[in-house]
């Protein structure tokens, strides 16, 4: 599982929330699909607040994204409120 963590990321998603929650794909969710398996390379990820939810989710029960900083799109609202 080592080599392929964004392929078994991408696959949780896809389980948890159109199969476990029982959600309809949406056309804008193609994005998140593609994105999402990009996320266990990274430092730091900035995404949706449904997506940032889903994998916070994975970094307290699976311990798989403890490395990186999970971000909503929020953090980025909130931060040039400020920075203005």
């Amino acid at each position: 599982m080592e080599l392929f963590h964004g392929s078994y990321i991408r696959a949780a998603y896809t389980y948890y929330r159109y199969i476990r929650k029982g959600m309809h794909p949406e056309k804008s969710d193609i994005g998140d699909i593609h994105q999402i398996f990009y996320v266990p390379y990274c430092d730091e990820v900035i995404v949706e607040k449904s997506v940032a939810g889903f994998l916070h989710q994975l970094q307290k029960d699976k311990r798989l994204l403890d490395q990186i900083s999970i971000k909503s799109i929020r953090f980025v609202r909130e931060l040039s409120i400020h920075l203005t």
